[in-house]
């Protein structure tokens, strides 16, 4: 048995593992073109031989700091912080570490972010933006020389990967859902239009409502903001319109905590909600809330497999993962 020491040696690795030095290699140095099988061996060896890789030489060597950037538009979403955790520990276990940073969905903050994990070369940025057409944003991408994973976003002339989720689906399928309960005046509010998640919703919103036979109205339609305060807002409206909402698509988490709060208040009875993004418990709401539900874990997972894929030299690509419906207690207008 090799001795537990700083002497240790990755072909003392290899040989535990009874593999090949390069593929030792590429499994610490995160390579995703590695099987589940090997990457267990190899890691099961470092754990046993207590093998400490000399991340500083090895970064002096490749120019690396070792350190993947993630840009979000709110931490205090549960959709964030679950997606940030799930990429955290992809990437910790080929030794990288994970560098914050918060926006509050402000484009001009984003871009000064942007530039500043540029400067601070980080070997890697996943990236939730506000907006996919501003200026600002969009001159700090192109300056960028590290590679860039985008979260439910598409930027076509920014070279990137990127993990997109099928809102459309969903949107379409909880769209048919409400009209078969017998709403006519289905709300949705979600996010501005220069954002794909946001177009994807009212794509999948508009295709629901002609299968189900149901008039679109704009008046209904409200795009704009993913912040609480606008989901408030805007609900507040559409209850309040001549000929009312009797359902609410809340495209968002934090719209649709604003929509229940505004629902709380009017005291209007007989209005549905179907919330989108992935909400904790929903079924302690009373009546319990339909989501449409995406797993924001595996996105996050997802988003840092394609960045690690990029930083050993892969190319670009996008992978679009399902939703879910998740039908709640059914509210008749």
């Amino acid at each position: 048995m090799v001795a537990k020491s700083t002497s240790i040696t990755i072909r003392d690795v290899a040989r535990r593992a009874n593999v090949a030095l390069s593929s030792v290699s590429r499994v610490l140095n995160g390579h995703p073109a590695v099987s589940e099988t090997l990457r267990q061996r190899v890691l099961s060896a470092v754990a046993e031989l207590d093998y400490q890789p000399d991340f500083t030489a090895t970064n002096l060597r490749r120019g690396s700091t070792m350190t993947i950037g993630f840009l979000v538009r709110d931490i205090a979403s549960p959709l964030f912080s679950d997606m940030v955790k799930a990429a955290e520990a992809m990437v910790g276990k080929f030794g990288y570490s994970v560098v914050l940073m918060n926006s509050g969905g402000n484009p001009s903050r984003e871009a000064a972010h942007i530039r500043t994990l540029a400067r601070s070369r980080v070997d890697g940025i996943i990236l939730s933006l506000s907006s996919e057409s501003d200026r600002d944003i969009v001159a700090a991408l192109k300056t960028l020389r590290a590679p860039v994973v985008l979260i439910d976003r598409a930027i076509g002339d920014v070279e990137s990967s990127s993990v997109i989720s099928d809102h459309f689906s969903g949107l379409c399928a909880a769209t048919k859902y409400l009209a078969d309960l017998g709403h006519m005046r289905i709300a949705l509010i979600t996010g501005p239009q220069d954002v794909l998640a946001s177009r994807e919703r009212f794509r999948g919103y508009k295709a629901g409502l002609r299968a189900a036979g149901v008039r679109f109205d704009p008046a209904l339609v409200r795009m704009e903001s993913y912040e609480e305060l606008f989901g408030e807002q805007q609900a507040t409206i559409v209850l309040g319109l001549e000929e009312p909402a009797t359902a609410i698509i809340a495209g968002g988490a934090m719209i649709g905590y604003g929509t229940l709060r505004a629902i709380r208040d009017t005291g209007l009875a007989g209005i549905a909600i179907v919330a989108c993004d992935s909400w904790r418990s929903p079924e302690l709401f009373e009546p319990s809330v339909t989501v449409v539900r995406r797993d924001v874990a595996e996105m996050g997972r997802v988003a840092a497999e394609l960045l690690l894929d990029l930083i050993n030299g892969g190319t670009a690509r996008s992978v679009t993962l399902p939703t879910e419906l998740v039908v709640g207690a059914p509210v008749r207008p």
